[in-house]
């Protein structure tokens, strides 16, 4: 599994965790968790994950898939170590019984400050970190593309197979993910969602990119979902998606979207004008 592949499929989630920069207090942190948890909450519910422990102190979803953003802790704040080490006991348990690899993000917000250590100490390795990243869209700087070959325009029904084999050859769905994922995105796409939109981006008449907007409460944006196939990258079809989906948030009157950027990313949304939140450290434990 490419774990630095998960930025953007994740985006709108994993801005549950995060460690902050020094423009972010930990409040400030707290306050981004508490309204971006119910978006990536609601993709867990949609694809069939559980919520198997639901405490003030610690919310862990647990899913069939053998995959560990789809089996992740969203929300750890404990007063002593103790506790904390008896939690990630009770996560590991559960992993070990369904043999699925977990996830727990870290921030300097959590409590206790020894979580990361905690979290190695019982066999948790952190795989990568994330930028969050955000956009005032009214400070949005908009690129002059043009390029008769690329076409952007919202999915329709009969090529969601199609779109969803780029996201999953992108992003190394299994398939049991790629089934439930197929399932919320007809579901999507027939009720005419009002929460996300979904994008397919065509180079010369073939659906080559892939990009989604989730609209949260609060009247934020997320972006996930950007992938663009490997024979067509480097051509502006990942800056055409960006842009699209930014006007298009514009349109629906969103004031700020969020994603998570990587290092192979980072220089399309930066000429964006997002800007650097926090940094999110994500750990994995691997029961196999």
């Amino acid at each position: 599994m490419k774990f630095d592949n998960h930025a953007n499929l994740f985006l709108l989630f994993i801005t549950v965790f995060g460690c902050s920069n020094a423009d972010l207090d930990h409040k400030e942190i707290e306050k981004i968790i508490e309204r971006t948890r119910p978006g990536y909450e609601y993709w867990l519910k949609d694809i069939g994950s559980k919520l198997v422990i639901d405490t003030a102190q610690l919310r862990f979803w647990l899913s069939e898939f053998k995959d560990p953003f789809a089996n992740i802790v969203m929300q750890s704040q404990f007063e002593n170590v103790n506790d904390l080490d008896q939690a990630i006991k009770l996560v590991i348990s559960h992993a070990q019984k369904s043999q699925s690899p977990v996830c727990w993000p870290v921030t300097v917000a959590l409590r206790p400050r020894q979580t990361a250590a905690t979290l190695k100490k019982n066999g948790f390795e952190k795989v990568l970190t994330y930028e969050m990243v955000e956009l005032n869209i009214k400070d949005a700087h908009f690129m002059d593309i043009k390029n008769a070959d690329i076409e952007i325009k919202k999915l329709d029904f009969n090529s969601i197979q199609e779109w969803l084999n780029i996201v999953g050859n992108a992003f190394e769905y299994n398939p049991l993910l790629a089934k439930a994922c197929l399932k919320y995105l007809e579901a999507d796409i027939k009720n005419n969602s009002k929460t996300q939109e979904h994008f397919a981006g065509y180079y010369k008449g073939k659906l080559v990119s892939t990009g989604t907007l989730l609209i949260e409460y609060y009247g934020g944006g997320h972006v996930y979902d950007i992938a663009t196939l490997p024979e067509v990258q480097r051509n502006g079809m990942a800056t055409a998606m960006m842009q699209f989906i930014i006007k298009r948030a514009q349109d629906l009157g969103v004031k700020t979207i969020n994603l998570l950027a990587t290092d192979q990313g980072k220089s399309i949304y930066q000429k964006f004008g997002f800007k650097k939140l926090y940094d999110i450290d994500m750990y994995v434990y691997n029961p196999y």
